[in-house]
């Protein structure tokens, strides 16, 4: 049987000795792997924290204050306005946005139906 002189020869050379440096390189290597993965899963859970909390905050209108029977319906109209604006800010989706529309439109159709009514 033939051998292979290479194979030989480099079975034939010494152990080299590790350097003393290796083992605390590998550690620290280590516990960097394992820092990053840690920071990573943390950032997700934030932002998956984040996300739950935004998507249960639902847009609902401000309360509307008392005001004389005239100017109702107009301060209405502002105050649906008002929270038309803050859904738009706070970037709500058209679901949330649509039944502020809906009291809108309603509110504007009565508000000049009232003022057609008083006109003499």
């Amino acid at each position: 049987m033939k051998t292979d002189p290479i194979l030989d020869h480099l079975r034939s050379l010494p152990d080299a000795p590790l350097p003393d440096t290796l083992w605390p390189r590998l550690r620290q290597r280590q516990r960097t792997r394992v820092a990053r993965r840690r920071r990573a899963f943390g950032a997700g859970l934030c932002a998956v924290t984040l996300g739950i909390a935004l998507s249960l905050t639902s847009v609902a209108p401000p309360p509307i204050p008392a005001t004389t029977r005239s100017s109702a319906p107009i301060a209405h109209l502002q105050a649906v306005d008002r929270a038309l604006q803050a859904a738009y800010a706070n970037g709500a989706s058209d679901d949330e946005l649509s039944p502020l529309w809906d009291i809108r439109e309603r509110l504007l159709s009565n508000t000049t139906t009232q003022s057609r009514e008083t006109l003499p």
